[in-house]
């Protein structure tokens, strides 16, 4: 059967390059061999690769997190695929935008979960994948230094075969929990050269807009709050009013208070505060170019992004609201600046503006939070993959 369709693709493509045909008519004199032969394509490389992986969606943010490992599990001949359950209208998954977004970067999705497939990974807890057979793996996407941190937390490491962590800080709070579960350090691969996604808005025109509004030539002070209850939008918002005058406030708001119900109030506050603000699903890459200094939340896994990113970023953290989220562990005091109450506010921007005095501490803590070297976690990764289903074959 196989080597019968095989040959009939072969065929196919050679009556298709056989003939002297202008590029500019190829795919529209033979559109029906070329679909053809790509649907047989894919169908050869989903029944007959050696190792098929799913990435199973939730929230539509995620998609830029698994896309590097997309990208290089599908060159090392591992056939992988995004899954997005359609829902009903006004679920928590964004389905719509998740839609809109695989198909912008040409990524390969379906609706139906294979429950059989070798490994499923998901940002997420074990429940929510629970139906599937074979080996789950657990990828973080963020971290913040509170001591409880949702990505070195039982519900992301029990049940889970493998956990891929950014690096040696997480690896040994992941450890330190679970003694037998798999661990790989893959650094923050969406920010590797294998994460260039493709994005949904309009770059040019907020770049634009952010030049037309920044008239009098104010520095730029980004804005990353969290959402919730715990967010720090409501506190500190009056602090934000006076800081203002001096400087432009562009809000990355999260990409939580971007669509939910639950986070109007939020966005009303945050409109009135900012002087720009860019939707959650915004690249972070390009918001942090734009800043000269920039605000976290302490609870919130920009507190590291950010400065990842741009590890010479003027750094404030802003401690929650809620006193209970206010667990941190002991480097955040060598880490940034942190300020507790909307009052501290506006002299402590002044101050870190003029000099941020934990910037060299930062990088090195940087360098334990995120490993350097995120191909080479990937190259585990994928080895770790092929190796496991050889071993299946031989125990077989």
């Amino acid at each position: 059967m196989l080597g019968k369709l095989i040959n009939n693709s072969v065929s196919k493509l050679k009556s298709v390059l056989g003939k002297k045909i202008s590029p500019k008519n190829i795919y529209k004199e033979y559109e029906a061999e070329i679909i053809g032969l790509k649907q047989e394509r894919e169908w050869y490389r989903e029944h007959f690769n050696l190792v098929k992986a799913e990435f199973y969606l939730i929230d539509s943010f995620e998609i830029y997190h698994f896309l590097p490992l997309y990208r290089y599990l599908e060159k090392k001949g591992i056939y992988t695929c995004f899954v997005a359950e359609k829902v009903e209208e006004g679920a928590w998954f964004d389905y719509k935008k998740a839609i809109e977004i695989l198909k912008v970067n040409g990524l390969r999705y379906k609706e139906c979960p294979d429950y059989d497939a070798d490994f499923v990974f998901t940002t997420q807890d074990e429940y929510l994948i629970d139906a599937y057979k074979n080996k789950k793996v657990n990828l973080s996407y963020g971290i913040a230094l509170t001591t409880y941190a949702y990505m070195e937390s039982e519900r992301t490491i029990d049940k889970f075969d493998l956990k891929l962590v950014h690096g040696d800080i997480s690896k040994q709070e992941v450890r330190a929990k679970n003694k037998s579960i798999d661990i790989i350090k893959v650094g923050y691969p969406k920010h590797s050269v294998w994460g260039n996604g493709k994005f949904v808005y309009d770059l040019d025109s907020k770049k634009k807009i952010i030049a037309d509004v920044n008239v009098d030539n104010k520095p730029i002070l980004l804005y990353f709050p969290t959402w919730d209850y715990y967010s720090s939008i409501n506190a500190y918002a009056n602090a934000f009013k006076e800081i203002k005058k001096d400087f432009l406030i562009v809000t990355k708001i999260h990409h939580c208070t971007s669509r939910l119900d639950t986070e109007e109030e939020h966005r009303k506050i945050v409109k009135d505060i900012s002087d720009v603000v860019l939707e959650g699903n915004f690249s972070i890459q390009e918001v942090v170019c734009m800043g000269d200094i920039a605000i976290c939340d302490a609870v919130s896994g920009t507190s590291t992004e950010v400065p990842f990113l741009k590890n010479d970023m003027k750094l404030i953290l802003l401690y929650s609201p809620s006193e209970e989220k206010n667990k941190y562990k002991e480097i955040i005091r060598e880490y940034a600046c942190c300020v507790k109450t909307s009052e501290e506010l506006e002299d402590s921007i002044r101050a870190t503006y003029k000099e941020d005095k934990y910037i060299e501490k930062r990088k090195q803590i940087l360098k334990q939070l995120y490993y350097e070297y995120p191909e080479k976690g990937m190259y585990e990764l994928a080895e770790y993959m092929l190796d496991t289903k050889k071993n299946e074959r031989i125990n077989f």
